[in-house]
């Protein structure tokens, strides 16, 4: 049954007064406990079960000495698991620190200490005994080895906890594509609000009948789905790592209509499809966390059909943020420091952070009175719909305000690049690409003379053609990879 929004936002906001994700949780399982949550390697679990399971966990972990505010880090690949730490901690208000699989020791090191966490849960191939040698952690909880147990030895029985709305719910962390991860802190009124936002900005809600992969780490942007799933009965499956066949048969076996994925995977997914003729039968496609190409985005519509919801956001406000370059309802963008009609962006929105996890300096230049001034720059046209030029450090002229993402778009128009990546060395503009399977050209020198063909007030000085692109584990070009290799 499919129901306007705006009685959905009325009745959970007004006439049930929710204003934390533990409440809405608790609603969501008693409208969807019998179905199906999760299943995962063949084993289905119902919502009430894994809210049970989470339950647990949270006396287990409040019996091990946890209290409301404490920092709880996740080192995970997508599983199960998540949903249920995530159960866990708005339940009990405990803080948690989720860290992407691919975050080197080094920061994972430094994370830890910085936000004094005081345990951390994890898969065994992505610990280091380094991390016990250099920390005050005292909890170390094994997925494999620890985890089942706990659960297992805890009550059935809800914390009666006082959270409130301006609580620290998660401290998330910054891609780290450009430097350190910095902490990002998380209110459990920003949760509730970005869930908020999205049932105002979805046309109709549906109970039911969304079978979703998540192939999007949920330590990153994929965990902005977990709300959501819950009140609308998703049943969600998961992959720990891109795999064009695992995808396939995923999809195709278990009849998933619903992904979430970057445009860089979502490039190199039709690449394949199209290269061994397979067609994939979806219902809706969100791609975000980068910029996609109009040619790629393009492509993407002629191979899957009108069915590619482009979502805007960044770490520091939840999203979503802007549609197809509209903004949603509930969020306000607008241009600062402009050169031109290009400027800095800034959000407004209940679901901005409260700020960088020690770093006064930074939040002073950042959040100002409710808004937060990104780095990202972009404009808004007559019609109100904004275009995202690239980040500061994605400019490569800045006398004529061209960034690296005008040098790709060009690029991209050949038909037979798969994936560019644009970047300023020494004053010099080079480029990475990598070419389809079916690509008609191999040298290097055609590309370049392509694309310095058809660019103005700029020349590429060299291009490096590759197999592929090196992604990092949200999905998204490695440029710290890329950067290193010899050009």
């Amino acid at each position: 049954m499919k129901i306007k929004t705006w009685l959905v936002f009325f009745y959970l906001r007004k006439i049930k007064k929710i204003a934390l994700p533990r409440d809405l949780i608790i609603e969501a399982v008693k409208r969807n406990k019998n179905k199906i949550a999760v299943i995962e390697k063949d084993k289905s679990f119902t919502y009430q079960e894994i809210y049970e399971r989470g339950i647990k966990l949270a006396d287990s972990l409040i019996d091990s000495g946890l209290n409301k505010g404490d920092k709880v880090a996740i080192l995970l690949y997508n599983c199960r698991e998540y949903f249920e730490i995530r159960i866990a901690a708005y339940l009990s208000g405990i803080v948690l620190a989720p860290l992407v699989p691919d975050t080197s020791l080094e920061d994972i090191i430094f994370i830890l200490n910085d936000c004094k966490v005081k345990a951390v849960i994890y898969h065994e191939d992505l610990f280091s005994l380094k991390i016990k040698e250099n920390t005050k952690i005292r909890l170390f909880i094994s997925l494999e080895k620890d985890y089942g147990a706990l659960v297992s030895r805890g009550e059935p029985k809800e914390p009666k906890i006082d959270i409130k709305p301006e609580d620290l719910a998660s401290i998330n962390f910054s891609s780290g594509t450009t430097g350190r991860p910095k902490g990002i802190m998380l209110m459990q009124k920003s949760w509730i609000s970005s869930f908020y936002n999205y049932v105002l900005n979805s046309p109709k809600t549906s109970n039911g009948g969304i079978k979703m992969l998540h192939i999007m780490s949920l330590a990153t942007a994929g965990g902005a789905a977990f709300l959501p799933s819950f009140f609308l009965g998703i049943e969600n499956y998961f992959l720990d790592k891109f795999d064009e066949e695992k995808i396939i048969n995923l999809i195709t076996k278990q009849k998933i209509n619903t992904i979430f994925i970057t445009p860089s995977w979502l490039n190199l997914l039709i690449d394949f499809c199209k290269y061994n003729k397979i067609k994939l039968h979806l219902k809706n496609i969100i791609i975000g966390t980068e910029p996609i190409s109009k040619e790629k985005f393009k492509e993407a519509i002629e191979f899957f059909g009108p069915i590619i919801q482009e979502g805007y956001g960044m770490a520091e406000v939840l999203p979503p943020l802007s549609f197809a370059g509209k903004p949603m309802h509930g969020v306000k963008i607008k241009i600062v420091d402009k050169k031109g009609k290009i400027g800095r962006i800034a959000v407004k929105s209940q679901t901005v952070s409260a700020g960088y996890w020690n770093n006064e300096e930074l939040n002073k230049k950042c959040f100002k009175n409710g808004w937060f001034i990104s780095d990202d720059f972009g404009y808004i046209n007559e019609q109100g719909y904004l275009y995202i030029a690239g980040r500061a450090q994605d400019m490569v002229d800045s006398k004529n305000m061209i960034f690296k993402r005008d040098v790709e778009e060009i690029l991209h128009k050949h038909p037979s690049v798969l994936e560019a990546h644009v970047f300023l060395k020494n004053n010099k503009v080079y480029a990475f690409a990598s070419l389809k399977k079916d690509a008609e050209i191999k040298s290097e020198k055609e590309l370049l003379y392509f694309c310095n063909n058809n660019l103005k007030n700029i020349s590429i000085y060299l291009i490096k053609i590759l197999p592929i692109l090196p992604k990092n584990y949200s999905g998204k070009i490695d440029r710290k990879k890329l950067l290193s290799l010899n050009i």
